[in-house]
């Protein structure tokens, strides 16, 4: 078995191909098997030796996922911008529903929690 830095790839010994990678390292296939049955927050990497070597990959920062709970609460509030407009609050019976439900999607987002507990959309109740 070789495997190829420049292409990420693998390429068994018993098939002839047209060409191949100028980079390509000798792996045993135990290396070649352990860099196949990783788990999935695991990556592999092959030394020049043809060591095959298995690292965790990291999970988000707390930055990160506080940017990504940011994100989420943002394309909440736009979801119900609509409710807020004066003819549409007209119209919508419970638009204090919306009102206490985008307060508390705010609050999300200004102090971002790293497990935020989303409360539930209203369902517009139409005039």
């Amino acid at each position: 078995m070789k495997f190829s830095p420049s292409t990420g790839n693998f390429y068994p010994d018993d098939i002839a191909y047209a060409a191949l990678p100028d980079d390509l390292i000798d792996v045993s296939g135990e290396g070649y098997t352990k860099a196949m049955s990783r788990a999935a927050d695991e990556a592999f990497s092959v030394g020049a030796d043809g060591a095959v070597t298995i690292t965790k990959i990291p999970g988000p920062t707390d930055e990160q996922i506080k940017a990504a709970v940011k994100a989420e609460a943002r394309r909440l509030m736009a979801a119900t911008d609509y409710t807020q407009a004066a003819d549409v609050a007209f119209d919508l019976k419970n638009v204090a529903a919306f009102t206490e439900y985008r307060a508390a999607v705010r609050a999300i987002f200004r102090n971002p929690p790293m497990e935020p507990e989303w409360p539930d959309v209203p369902t517009p109740d139409w005039a």
